[in-house]
């Protein structure tokens, strides 16, 4: 009989009365019914498994949904981000062929694809590489002159005029740190630099020297584009010494610079003075040079950093204490006050190495009248108040110059020809103090034994407001009384100091006491005569302030 769907099972059991596993099946068929689904009840031999037991047979720990997050550190990635996998972009196939800017194409470059150089034209193609062969048409692009080139190059490196001799290849860059035996080259344009190697030559810079008497004129421009550059060296040796500040200053009553630095505690060795002498610096900046005495030293070390703060005066003050002797200064015969001058720098009989450059109206002083004891420059500092004048130190020579503090009166500078004007857009910082002093018109200037009475006024005044009488030994005639009496009536009446901070231009250099600047600020002109200048370095800036009298009429 053919198998049909039953309509139950029947399932035999023990006499324990438990369900236990059945010998047979008995299978009851009924022909009219046939059914094809078995019941849900049906049991397998095995027994029924609990829920659990399928939890139970996984081979790893259950995820929680966190993990699933987790699972790739970097995210799910979105169909945009597949154009971002080359940062430059996705190219055409038109611009296969160009890939190389340098090569031949005949289409438009796509900007994706440009190199940032650019596309050189055919005519360049010579000119790629300064060193090699190039034609007339050099493009003054292709020139770098601060590419480190080949050893044949050598004598090309300097695109500013043909050197005599082979240059090392660490000077190739001009504006880079060079080598000590290269650093009297380094500004070979400015106007204030030191002599040359033999076979430099030194092309007309791009601002013409004015001639003497002339002034200079700086322009005003919305930008002063200035390359600063700062040494500072030991002068027997040429050992550099690399200083992180330094400070230059000079005033009409003093009569040499001060000089202050800051430098690593490395150093020291090259600082310490030799002998008992100090140590003779070398400062440069901007070209222009000073030549200062490292007279004191201090020391600061903190976690391991030290700094050696290094300060002194210029040279001018080997003629004074503690380097030079206190000497008696006298005239057994007649001098002129410039020859007294120059016997001040002697010391018995031997000239000191030192020129005096006497800018007054010299006089005669007749024997015995001369007589001082002090330093040699004590000597010439009290020749330089007797006729109202100051001394200015050259920064460099060993030369002093003998000024008058006010070689016209101030009534005259407005129409004087300055040797400065400075335009307000060149300074950074700008001051005015106005002081007020006793409007005298007159004064009476005497001499002693041999001396002179002068009756100084002012021209055009009626004389009759009198500052207080001066007496001299030296005013020993009209011309030494004028010039005293012009130093008293000058500095009378309301003035104007105004301070400017400038910085150290090609064209000016540093500003010292004694120039007359004249000042522009929009409708306002001051004419004055400098006082005081204080160069400040901090790397890498260079400013220089100074302070300017100017009188209000």
């Amino acid at each position: 009989m053919p198998a049909q769907s039953g309509a139950s099972i029947l399932l035999s059991y023990g006499p324990q009365g438990a369900q236990q596993s059945g010998d047979a099946v008995l299978l009851l068929y009924q022909a009219p019914v046939v059914s094809r689904r078995l019941s849900a009840t049906t049991r397998a031999p095995w027994g029924a498994s609990a829920p659990v037991s399928m939890t139970i047979r996984a081979r790893h720990d259950p995820v929680t949904v966190l993990d699933k997050e987790t699972a790739a550190p970097w995210g799910t990635g979105q169909a945009m981000d597949t154009e971002h996998a080359a940062p430059w972009g996705r190219i055409t196939e038109r611009d296969t062929e160009a890939r190389a800017p340098w090569g031949r194409f005949d289409r438009v470059l796509q900007p994706e694809s440009e190199l940032p150089w650019g596309v050189a034209a055919k005519r360049d193609r010579e000119a790629d590489a300064p060193w090699g062969a190039y034609g007339a048409r050099l493009q003054p692009i292709t020139l770098a002159p601060w590419v480190r080139s080949a050893k044949r190059d050598d004598e090309r490196c300097a695109p500013w005029g043909g050197p005599m001799r082979a240059l090392g290849l660490g000077v190739v860059a001009a504006f880079s740190a060079s080598r000590p035996a290269d650093r009297e080259t380094l500004v070979p344009w400015s106007v204030y630099s030191r002599r040359l190697d033999p076979g430099w030559g030194i092309p007309t810079p791009p601002n013409p020297i004015p001639e003497p008497g002339e002034t200079i004129i700086i322009p005003v421009r919305g930008v002063y584009i200035v390359q600063n550059e700062v040494l500072l060296t030991r002068v027997a040796g040429g050992a550099t010494i690399p200083a992180t500040r330094m400070n230059l200053a000079l005033d009409v009553d003093s009569w040499t610079w001060s000089f202050s630095a800051s430098v690593p505690g490395q150093y020291l060795s090259l600082l310490e003075p030799s002998g008992g002498a100090a140590v003779e610096l070398e400062a440069i900046i901007n070209g222009q040079q000073f030549r200062v005495l490292a007279e004191r030293l201090a020391r600061d070390r903190v976690f391991g950093n030290s700094s050696i703060a290094v300060s002194g005066r210029g040279k001018a003050a080997l003629l004074d204490s503690p380097y030079a002797p206190l000497m008696t200064f006298a005239n057994d015969e007649a001098r002129t006050m410039a020859q007294l001058a120059d016997e001040a720098l002697v010391f018995n009989g031997v000239p000191l190495g030192w020129t005096v450059n006497w800018g007054l109206t010299d006089w005669s002083v007749p024997g015995g009248v001369w007589n001082h004891q002090g330093s040699h420059m004590g000597a010439l500092a009290r020749l330089a108040e007797s006729a109202g004048a100051y001394i200015r130190p050259d920064p460099l020579l060993q030369e002093l110059n003998v000024l008058h503090r006010y070689p016209t009166m101030p009534d005259t500078w407005a129409s004087a020809t300055p040797d400065i004007e400075l335009p307000a857009a060149l300074t950074t910082r700008e001051g005015i103090e106005w002081q007020d002093r006793a409007d005298y018109d007159a004064v009476y200037v005497s001499g002693q034994q041999a001396g002179v009475l002068g009756f100084v006024k002012k021209a055009g005044s009626a004389g009759t407001t009198f500052a207080q009488m001066i007496t001299d030994p030296l005013i020993t005639h009209a011309d030494a009384a004028r010039q005293r009496g012009r130093a008293i009536l000058g500095n009378t009446g309301r003035k104007a100091v105004v301070t400017l901070s400038l910085p150290v231009l090609e064209e000016t250099g540093v500003i010292e006491p004694g120039k007359m600047v004249r000042y522009v600020d929009g409708a306002t002109t001051r004419v004055g005569l400098v006082r005081s200048t204080n160069v400040d370095v901090t790397h890498p800036k260079v400013v220089q302030t100074i302070g300017v009298e100017t009188h209000v009429s």
